[in-house]
């Protein structure tokens, strides 16, 4: 897996607001703007070679949205990050046609997959949609093809419950998790405690993380700003592939 919260590789690219879900907890499907950087300005910076005025040159960029497979034009970002030798991580929920992600397979080198619950009922409730089987396919289909993926679970006080479940996804499909959650929610100290228990388990990245409204609640946005998140983050990995490096 690649080193996710390194301050000195990461980039962050929104590539929509468009998503197919109707998660509870966020406000982008909810609001009725336009983005000031959105995929058709990408399109044009690419195109009059101005990207990187824009956007600082990057080892590894983080492609995201509201859902970037709901964007027409991902295929073609995908190729120009591609052709500079960029690594490339999509964050989706993926709820989406095999198709959509076939058309990214030659560019992409990992996926993060946002899972909403490992229950469908609260799948259902938490992100407005039934989907928690097509999910589950998603991931089967994803592995068929012999692609990277990591399972992306916000935790919160109303699920913090269900890690286990989710942890057995994640060791029975031999893939990476990564955790993250917001230290402002009223966590108790034994809530607290028990998510620490996950630090030490192979495969599993745990995060403090802070979201932003005007990106998608799944993804650990101000962890990827704040420089205080960074060095926290960056050092705990740092110590946490060695560990996993030594204990195999």
């Amino acid at each position: 897996m690649n080193s996710f919260f390194n301050p000195f590789s990461q980039g962050t690219i929104k590539v929509t607001d468009t998503c197919n879900l109707r998660c509870r907890a966020c406000t982008l499907w909810r609001k009725d703007y336009v983005n000031s950087i959105n995929s058709d300005t990408i399109i044009n910076l690419i195109k009059k070679n101005k990207f990187f005025n824009i956007y600082s040159r990057k080892k590894i960029f983080n492609i995201i949205g509201g859902d970037p497979l709901c964007s027409a034009d991902l295929p073609c970002i995908l190729s120009f990050l591609k052709r500079n030798n960029i690594k490339i991580n999509i964050w989706t929920h993926g709820i989406h046609p095999y198709e959509s992600f076939e058309k990214t397979f030659m560019f992409s080198d990992n996926f993060f997959i946002y899972l909403p619950s490992p229950d469908p009922d609260e799948y259902r409730e938490v992100s407005g949609n039934n989907g928690l089987s097509q999910f589950k396919d998603t991931v089967n289909f994803l592995l068929e093809n012999k692609k990277n993926i990591i399972i992306n679970f916000p935790i919160n006080t109303s699920n913090i419950q269900l890690l286990p479940d989710v942890y057995e996804i994640i060791y029975e499909k031999k893939i990476y998790g990564l955790f993250h959650y917001n230290n402002r929610d009223n966590f108790s100290s034994d809530s607290k405690k028990y998510i620490k228990r996950f630090y030490n388990i192979r495969n599993i990245l745990v995060y403090k993380s802070i979201s932003m409204d005007s990106l998608c609640t799944s993804f650990p946005a101000k962890s990827l700003n704040n420089p205080v998140h960074y060095y926290k983050n960056f050092f705990f990995e740092l110590f946490n592939s060695l560990r996993q490096k030594y204990t195999l």
